[in-house]
């Protein structure tokens, strides 16, 4: 007797038929193999494989000998989809909108087509924009991200405050910052803000440029309020000697024009 081959007949074609599933409808095959070993045992099958009655009872009803695809797991996509009730000029009025405006939200374009006699919901605008985006018909300025990596050079300006250096009396230590405001497309205004550590003062301003004297009415008016002095010797470590001079200049000058304004009203 010649032995031509080991494998049983239709092994081969099972095994294809089993490497076509995924693991998740493999595994529920091999419910189904236990439940014929154990003779039908459908309360034994479920204490083996740790399943509930109904989840083997919903399996065992759907599951196909001949077709081993009916193990697995279907589209939970509902069959009925909310259809847009949108129209095409509505979402042609919001692109049109969105590209004038790019850096406006749902909620600022509803009052721009309110000024174009078209009432809507900030959330249809929302789902409009979300459509455009699927579909690559809007497409997102770039936008500059600010890298949070540390720098690995030492810099010697903009540095953190030395830990000796104790702010005691109003104006040892003024803290100073600026952003960039972009209320219309290629407006940029500059907000600046100076807060003094000890007196708990901040003053707040918005100005068209950041280059120039800076602007004297928030100086002015921490002067006015009893900040006697800004120290410079710890602020050139921090800032840099350059705009720590400028710093003083400023400060003297808004000083001496708050000085004259006072007095200008006491007389």
């Amino acid at each position: 007797m010649k032995i031509r081959s080991a494998l049983v007949p239709g092994a081969l074609s099972i095994g294809k038929r089993i490497a076509d599933i995924s693991p998740e409808a493999y595994k529920r095959l091999k419910w189904f193999d236990y439940y014929e070993r154990v003779g039908r045992n459908a309360r034994l099958t479920c204490r083996h494989f740790d399943i509930s009655p109904q989840t083997f009872y919903r399996w065992r009803k759907r599951y196909d000998p001949k077709d081993l695809k009916t193990l697995e797991s279907r589209s939970q996509r509902p069959k009925h989809v909310r259809q847009p009730t949108y129209s095409i000029e509505l979402a042609n009025a919001v692109l049109r909108l969105r590209e004038a405006y790019p850096r406006w939200g749902k909620d600022k374009l509803v009052i721009l087509l309110q000024r174009e006699n078209i009432h809507v919901s900030a959330s249809m605008v929302g789902r409009i924009l979300k459509y455009l985006k699927a579909r690559g018909i809007l497409r997102e300025p770039v936008t500059n991200h600010i890298s949070v990596r540390k720098r690995i050079r030492p810099r010697s300006y903009a540095v953190r405050k030395p830990r000796e250096y104790q702010a005691s009396s109003p104006g040892d230590l003024v803290e100073l910052d600026t952003l960039d405001v972009r209320p219309l497309p290629g407006v940029i205004l500059k907000h600046f803000s100076s807060y003094d550590v000890v007196s708990k003062w901040n003053v707040l301003g918005i100005y068209p440029s950041a280059e120039g004297p800076l602007p004297l009415p928030s100086f002015s008016w921490m002067i006015w309020k009893g900040v006697p002095r800004i120290e410079s010797e710890p602020f050139k470590s921090m800032v840099g000697v350059s705009f720590s001079l400028f710093l003083r200049r400023s400060v003297e000058d808004a000083a001496s024009s708050s000085l004259c304004y006072h007095l200008a009203h006491r007389n």
